[in-house]
């Protein structure tokens, strides 16, 4: 057999690991309402990952089973399962293409959209699949993807839907000058290094939601809000609603320095409600974030910062009646140390807080609140590497990083 394919023998690579980690330590506000309240949590948490490579062929994967409990707050408590499978084969040296498919279900901690804008723990199912195309030259990158979405829920509240989305992804690397040394042989030396890379994203959503009444949320802009919350739009008829979504997106990745690498994020969302007009969205965007690690250390934090004014709703603020605004801003980070081998420490930690412009009355809760929590616990990892390698690896590796 090796006489008979040594190519494929030689070509063919494979990497999967498992983690396990479970912590303890506090929430606030865990609900994200305007009642705060604090409690202690607990988490525990299965991780999986690898790929699989074989000539022009790569599988990768990766799975998920998190369990999130909060003391006294029975409706917090969270459960998911995650799994993502991609199977990517080089065309040409210059030409990828790939599909990806995912599967969740378990807890989706979200806005309910219908009769109040409360934050929510749903029990909820979701799958996707995607299509792409890369193309490459001189390290320059274009991608093109075609993605698939439908959601359903288990609670009376929730929302399904099916979602539909195309993209394009364009990568430009920066390079900065590096001068030669002197009293050395400049034949082979590096004239350029690589600083960052320029990534700009472009794609276009549609959302259709099932089994909606025309009547159901927030009411349009106006004085007569509250009359108009039982006249609006038709008698309870059942149907389609259409949210259209168009986005881009500009980031800035710096190449990894020293073991760190980093990078902003710039975006904007506009979004048409084609039925009410009554979630017209549009949303500024701005995140930063950095990750680094070595052989006993690695960490990652993220901030960002979405605003957004809704101008086909209307909320009583300050200076009377108003479109309604708000500003959501998260912020979460984890970092972990090896303490022996295969068995590690972390400790984590987020922030949220949510601004609007509204006064804390009416029958939608869009008030002000914050929301943190903080973990400390331990993490144990193994992967199909060598037992040498893995205990004297050049750098930590955190899962799916």
């Amino acid at each position: 057999m090796a006489l008979a394919f040594p190519v494929a023998n030689f070509g063919q690579q494979s990497w999967h690991a498992i983690q396990f980690d479970a912590g303890a330590g506090f929430a606030h506000n865990p609900m994200q309402s305007t009642a705060p309240a604090s409690t202690r949590s607990s988490v525990a948490s299965l991780k999986s990952w690898g790929h699989e490579s074989l000539g022009r062929n790569s599988l990768q994967w990766r799975g998920t089973l998190d369990r999130e409990v909060y003391a006294g707050q029975p409706a917090a408590n969270q459960f998911r399962s995650d799994i993502s499978i991609g199977l990517r084969r080089t065309l040409s040296e210059n030409v990828e293409s790939g599909i990806e498919v995912n599967g969740f279900r378990g807890t989706t901690w979200e806005r309910s959209l219908r009769f109040r804008e409360e934050w929510c723990a749903f029990a909820a199912g979701h799958w996707s699949g995607r299509w792409w195309m890369a193309l490459r030259n001189d390290g320059r990158t274009g991608r093109i993807y075609v993605e698939k979405h439908a959601w359903n829920y288990a609670s009376n509240l929730g929302f399904d839907r099916g979602e539909f989305k195309v993209g394009a992804e364009f990568r430009l690397p920066i390079l900065t000058r590096v001068r030669g040394q002197v009293h050395l042989n400049k034949i082979g030396q590096r004239r350029t290094h690589h600083f960052a890379d320029l990534v700009v994203v472009l794609d276009h959503q549609e959302l259709q939601f099932h089994n909606w009444t025309l009547r159901e949320g927030p009411v349009g802009y106006g004085i007569d809000v509250r009359s108009a919350a039982s006249t609006d739009a038709g008698e309870g008829w059942q149907g389609f609603r259409l949210w259209t979504q168009t986005a881009g997106t500009v980031c800035l990745e710096i190449a990894e320095h020293r073991g760190l690498r980093g990078g902003v994020d710039v975006g904007w969302m506009h979004r048409v409600d084609a039925v009410r007009g009554t979630y017209n969205q549009d949303r500024a965007l701005i995140g930063v974030w950095v990750a680094g690690a070595h052989a006993a250390w690695a960490g990652s934090l993220r901030c960002t910062w979405n605003g957004v004014h809704n101008s086909g709703q209307s909320v009583y603020s300050e200076a009377g009646w108003d479109a309604y605004r708000y500003n959501h801003a998260v912020c979460e980070g984890r970092l972990e140390r090896t303490i022996r081998r295969d068995i590690g420490g972390f400790v984590s930690g987020g922030f949220q807080f949510w601004r609007s412009n509204a006064l804390p009355i009416g029958w939608y809760q869009r008030s002000d609140w914050t929301a943190g929590w903080m973990r400390c616990g331990l993490v144990w990892q193994a992967s199909t590497a060598s037992r040498w390698e893995r205990h004297h690896a050049l750098k930590r590796r955190m899962a799916f990083e």
